[in-house]
């Protein structure tokens, strides 16, 4: 069911429910998130450094603008709590279908609860992905990925390619069980302070971390896809380099010889 003000949409002002959107959402990171030195790349991960942008919901349903839509600031209920949203963008409306999009300004960020079971396949900081949070990953993606080098602002050609950006990584899955618990969970793990170490089945390691947010797709009454990008801690390439004379050269510390 849904609310607005506590009172049900359609007892109330007469609208339809057919869809909600993004309330299940984790919010992108805003504000100094990395620092790029030229020669590496410093993520911002102390508890101070990190900040959330607001959220975005679309509701959907069938009937006609409501005029509490515009009164500021109004609850919103669903299944999965009560917001404090308002609506600040166009409401469209096509013969009665109507798409009300909301914004949360303030996302409250969970904490982080329970003890890491770790055992086999993925973990995150020893949190297993599926023991803990009921999540099977069916895809991961871009993670063999180079990133392009780390440019440097200067007038000279510049031909140093050791120091690489951050790369990235997709989590492609479903959560499973309790969705709105599991999915809590995971996102209090993830939007804590710290790199996390990722774990694949096969004992492979990552320095990773989430600022990009969590996107939800689908959601059912005991499972709900979702995608999560991650960034990779940025690495340096020690391999051997040419000179322009054709002669290989290398650079124990980094620099061209």
């Amino acid at each position: 069911m849904i609310t607005i003000n506590g009172s049900n949409i359609f007892t109330e002002y007469g609208l339809m429910f057919q869809e909600l959107t993004g309330i299940l959402d984790m919010p992108k990171r805003i504000g100094t998130i990395s620092h790029d030195w030229g020669t590496s790349i410093e993520p911002f991960l102390d508890a101070a450094d990190i900040e959330f942008d607001g959220r975005n919901f679309e509701l959907k349903c069938f009937g006609e603008i409501p005029d509490m839509l515009f009164s500021g600031m109004i609850e919103l209920g669903a299944d999965w709590g009560t917001f404090n949203v308002y609506c600040q963008d166009e409401v469209k409306h096509d013969n009665k279908q109507l798409t009300i999009p909301l914004y949360e300004p303030k996302w409250i960020q969970p904490t982080v609860t329970g003890t890491a079971s770790g055992g086999s396949g993925f973990r995150i900081n020893g949190f297993n992905l599926y023991s803990d949070f009921g999540i099977i990953i069916s895809e991961v993606n871009d993670y063999k990925n180079m990133p392009k080098r780390i440019s440097v602002d200067t007038t000279d050609y510049y031909r140093n390619a050791f120091y690489r950006d951050e790369g990235i990584m997709n989590l492609i899955g479903a959560f499973y069980g309790d969705i709105v618990t599991n999915i809590s969970k995971f996102y209090a793990l993830m939007s804590s302070e710290g790199m996390k170490t990722l774990l694949f089945p096969d004992n492979s390691e990552y320095q990773v971390y989430a600022a990009d947010g969590c996107k939800i797709n689908e959601v059912y009454p005991n499972m709900a896809t979702f995608q999560i990008t991650l960034r990779r801690q940025a690495q340096e390439i020690n391999i051997p380099i040419m000179s322009e004379l054709g002669e290989l050269i290398t650079a124990e510390d980094g620099q061209l010889i």
